[in-house]
């Protein structure tokens, strides 16, 4: 904005560039458009695509011009205003990045924020250096007051705002800090950097044009749409046995108890012994048991399951017992089964 505000100045002013104004280019932007960088300090920007998603526009006395948002993947990167020289008649341009307050935190000692942030205004201002920052290139370290207190007006999707224009400006007159007081009491504060037109590789005013492979097809008809569906030849009807339905039954409700989780009860020693001679007395499990006492419904099955972890080492060693390779871990529970029932009728042998 600085570049656009100097006409407005006294004639003493003491920058290096003379009065400015907007430049023609500056006409022809537009939302959508997209703006190519060649290669600049600020990687941010540097070499990117950038889409004009965004205009406002500034009212100073009777001076006007606009600046235009430019993003990336939706997120707003930078403003750009485009400009002249009068005395060189050189259009240039005045990129600005928005400081957030963390930006601000990281910048500025908590002193001048402080202060800046009470709208109060200092002479000089220092910044912290950054190098290797994402905001590297942005900023110097050492900046001069040049304008306080002037007043102008922000046109912003159709919102009018007042606020004073604040400026600080590096001894190169290369970089600034830009500060935008609304009567609210928010602050807009932006890092611009100044940087020549030719920074700009290319203005993307329209879409490109698509190959003849590339157009868009039109949309097929409905009745299109079923001629080019594969034909599908219909199947056989299939007849399912009762023990079908049953097995589909019973794996519904086993998926519909696994969604539900597993839920443990649990109780003293004594309440546990006594489950479990109930359940070796009528060869039952034990959850059958606890079924059998609440009066609900037993399901009829010869097999019990229980946890039963093994460890890999542990897999090794019964891997050289049974011969086995230890990956083999499915065979490897097959031989504990089998093992298990040769012990089970072992105890029923003795206990006859």
């Amino acid at each position: 904005m600085f570049q656009q505000i100097k006409q407005l100045l006294p004639d003493h002013w003491v920058g290096k560039k003379n009065m400015l104004a907007p430049s023609a280019p500056l006409e022809r932007l537009r939302i959508g458009q997209t703006v190519q960088f060649g290669a600049m300090p600020q990687d941010s920007i540097s070499e990117q695509h950038l889409i004009i998603t965004e205009r406002k526009l500034y009212t100073f006395s009777q001076a006007q011009f606009a600046s235009f948002a430019l993003s990336r993947k939706g997120k707003q990167v930078c403003w750009v205003i485009i400009a002249h020289d009068n005395e060189s008649e050189e259009p240039y341009l005045a990129i600005s990045r928005k400081l957030e307050a963390t930006d601000l935190e990281v910048l500025l000692t908590p002193e001048d924020l402080k202060v800046l942030s009470h709208s109060s205004r200092l002479r000089r201002l220092f910044v912290r250096e950054q190098i290797n920052q994402p905001l590297s290139g942005w900023t110097t370290t050492r900046y001069e007051r040049r304008i306080e207190g002037l007043r102008g007006k922000q046109m912003e999707k159709g919102t009018e705002r007042v606020f004073e224009y604040e400026l600080y400006v590096s001894e190169d007159n290369a970089k600034a800090i830009e500060i935008e007081r609304f009567l609210d009491g928010h602050m807009d504060v932006y890092a611009t950097i100044y940087r020549p037109m030719s920074d700009i590789v290319d203005i993307i005013h329209t879409a490109p044009r698509l190959t003849q492979k590339e157009q868009p097809q039109a949309e097929p008809s409905p009745e299109q749409k079923l001629q080019s569906l594969p034909k599908v030849t219909p199947l056989a009807p299939v007849k399912l046995e009762h023990k079908d339905i049953v097995e589909t039954r019973q794996m519904l409700e086993r998926k519909q108890q696994k969604e539900m989780g597993e839920q443990l009860l649990e109780c003293d020693i004594k309440t546990a012994g006594t489950l479990i001679e109930e359940a070796l007395r009528n060869d039952m499990r034990i959850a059958d048991v606890v079924r059998k006492i609440l009066r609900l419904p037993i399901a009829t099955s010869d097999s019990v399951k229980f946890n039963f972890t093994l460890n890999q080492r542990e897999y090794e060693t019964l891997g050289k017992r049974y011969q086995i390779n230890p990956r083999d871990t499915q065979q490897i529970r097959d031989r504990i089964i089998e093992e298990l029932q040769a012990f089970a009728k072992q105890d029923r042998k003795g206990s006859a």
